[in-house]
């Protein structure tokens, strides 16, 4: 978060409750950015509250960037959520984080730009 203060936002719910984040970067690229985490808490799971802030972020950045980029491992269930929000399978790499960490390349294109 000190890195990104842009790139951070939070989700609450009605009693002012943290219920989840994102965290996403600027690139070196010109108009590409990087989500780098997405967490929802688990009694908030499955109510849309991650949809909602990978919505925020496409909007947000709108005018700004046509590429949105992340890692997940193959495995994760939010691979799932990251699909339903536009993103599509761009490559993988074995051993990403190291040797048996694999992880999946996604990335959101805006669709005027793709």
């Amino acid at each position: 978060m000190d890195c990104w203060p842009n790139g951070f936002w939070v989700a609450k719910d009605n009693q002012g409750n943290v219920i989840g984040y994102l965290l996403a970067s600027t690139s070196d690229k010109p108009n590409v950015c990087w989500l780098l985490s997405v967490a929802v808490a688990d009694i908030a799971r499955g109510k849309g509250v991650g949809s909602k802030l990978i919505s925020q972020l496409i909007n947000e950045l709108a005018s700004d960037i046509n590429q949105i980029n992340l890692t997940v491992a193959p495995d994760n269930p939010a691979k799932a959520l990251y699909l339903r929000s536009g993103f599509t399978e761009q490559g993988f790499e074995t051993d990403y984080f190291g040797e048996g960490e694999p992880r999946l390349l996604m990335s959101y294109f805006r669709a005027e730009h793709t």
